[in-house]
């Protein structure tokens, strides 16, 4: 550590250290300043007064790991290179001796390569990552190393779509996996002869504020899949899957949804403006009407891009129904679970020809005949964030807007985020010193001489990924114009830590229903 200070004065007190970097990203979301150093394994054995043992070393840092079979070694991914903060898509597979301490590198291969999980029987490695680098982002293709010869080779490759969570059969012939398909989320497993079969469908996730697809599962000896279950209607209750039957096995929500009416959720057809392309969108609404005619409508729309929403449980989008409006969400190009090339559409060009399926979206919602085409409003959240500014930079047919945590110029978005390597490496052709333009014309802050639409701006105040400074910067220009705004500040949480406190989830939502219902129709803007 360079010297900075002279002997401290008896009696006297420093200020705080200054906080040092030579880092590309000095700081990370949720995790604040990152001190130097990279983060490494490390071993405990439960016993009296054992210690916490130090296994790998150096300026690097390790991904995600796992045990061999024989627990004599570990596992990792991990890009030991020093160029690693700037080529985030790459990573190989080690394994580091706990014995000994000594690193083997087991794959060096272009691309991510990550979650390795050696067979029972000690001949193989499962692991995910992609096949080549340069796109905004790759679905995750799942490979099997063969120890004794080093070859790999792509399983369930006739599976376009992004796999996660490899995990072994104790009898090491199947491999379980899931992955997001048309806004689900589902259990499969592949042999070794690349036969795949499918286990369970309607897995979910912990985002319980949003219903974003995800999850986990776990695997019994017998072949049982334990897996929290999704749906529309009720938050996730435990299941459990077994010779393809699937049964819940938990009713930890009955004594609270007997006392409440919640919104049902029903899947709509939507066909792109852009081209024609089905887009997958959901329609909920309020399960008691607060107002006479036809309903009130929220668009809310998914981060990423690169994720994707289903008719999955969602907290926040059930208070908006509660409040007296329908709510729409979708999977616009680049959303999860369509396939690569769905995601290819806006590869190096978000948020491209997003916002047109949206705004598709919404003309199939009301051609539906219940909603009201001057009470419509839009929100989202990170990548929503972006689209929710973008939009009301292009029309005006919007009565309010909400933009969570957006991006809105993307320079300053992409090397003040803690995702600097990616953005610069993967999300644009080049850095914008050389290629400004192509940042501007992506950037809502380049429409927003257009904007009439009121627009709350919310974010975290110590997010990393979507710096307050975005939010701060749309507002400040809305203002300049006198179009109403307003900011909110959410106190001490980051980018994906915002709502994840109860009352911080009820506020923001409030916020939000209270920034709507200020405005109830479409109309001039009153300066």
């Amino acid at each position: 550590m360079e010297k900075l200070l002279p002997l401290r004065p008896p009696g006297a007190q420093w200020a705080p250290p200054i906080l040092v970097s030579d880092q590309l990203a000095p700081t990370k979301d949720g995790q604040g300043w990152q001190r130097p150093g990279g983060s490494h394994l490390w071993v405990f054995k439960f016993a009296p007064e054992a210690k916490a043992r130090q296994i790998t070393q150096g300026d690097y840092s390790e991904g995600s790991f796992a045990w061999t079979s024989d627990s004599r070694a570990l596992l990792f991914s991990s890009q030991r290179s020093p160029e690693a903060d700037f080529t985030p898509s790459e990573s190989d597979l080690y394994q580091v001796d706990l014995s000994s301490g000594a690193v083997q590198e087991l794959t060096h291969r272009q691309g991510l390569e990550t979650s390795p999980v050696q067979s029972p029987d000690g001949k193989y490695v499962a692991y995910v990552g992609s096949i080549t680098r340069g796109k905004s982002v790759e679905d995750d293709h799942l490979f099997l190393l063969e120890l004794s010869t080093g070859k790999i080779r792509e399983l369930a490759a006739k599976l376009d779509r992004s796999m996660q969570e490899p995990t072994w059969s104790t009898d090491s012939r199947w491999i379980y996996f899931h992955y997001n398909d048309h806004g689900d989320t589902r259990i499969a497993r592949v042999d070794l002869s690349d036969n795949i079969q499918k286990i369970a469908v309607g897995l979910g996730g912990d985002n319980g504020d949003r219903p974003y697809m995800d999850g986990s599962f776990s695997l019994a000896n017998d072949g049982t899949v334990a897996f929290p279950s999704a749906s529309a209607d009720r938050p996730l209750e435990a299941a459990v899957s077994r010779k393809g039957k699937t049964q819940v096995v938990s009713h930890l929500n009955d004594a609270l949804l007997s006392q409440r009416c919640v919104a049902q959720v029903d899947r709509i057809s939507v066909a792109s403006s852009v081209d024609g392309r089905s887009i997958e969108a959901w329609l909920m609404k309020p399960p008691i009407s607060k107002t006479p005619g036809r309903l009130p409508l929220i668009l809310e729309i998914h981060g990423g891009p690169y994720s994707g929403y289903g008719p999955i449980w969602a907290s926040q989008l059930q208070l908006y129904a509660a409040a007296g409006y329908a709510v729409l969400y979708t999977n616009p190009r680049g959303s999860d679970g369509e396939g690569q090339a769905f995601k290819d559409t806006v590869d190096r060009d978000f948020p491209g020809r997003s916002a047109e399926d949206l705004t598709s979206a919404v003309d199939a919602a009301i051609a539906l005949g219940e909603i009201d085409p001057d009470r419509l409003y839009v929100t989202g959240g990170s990548g929503g964030g972006l689209l929710t500014a973008w939009l009301v930079g292009t029309t005006d047919r919007f009565a309010a807007a909400a933009a969570v945590k957006p991006v809105i110029d993307w320079v300053s978005e992409t090397l003040t985020t803690d995702l600097s390597g990616m953005m610069l490496d993967t999300w644009f052709r080049q850095p914008p010193w050389l290629d400004h333009a192509s940042y501007w014309n992506r950037s809502p802050i380049s429409l927003v001489g257009r904007v009439r639409t009121p627009t709350m701006l919310i974010v975290g105040q110590e997010d990393q990924r979507t710096p307050p400074g975005q939010a701060i910067e749309f507002y400040k220009a809305l203002k300049y114009r006198g179009v109403p705004a307003r900011l909110a500040i959410v106190p001490n949480e980051g980018h994906e830590s915002i709502v994840s406190r109860p009352s911080q989830l009820i506020a923001t939502s409030q916020l939000i229903i209270n920034w709507f219902d200020k405005y109830p129709k479409r109309g001039p803007i009153q300066r």
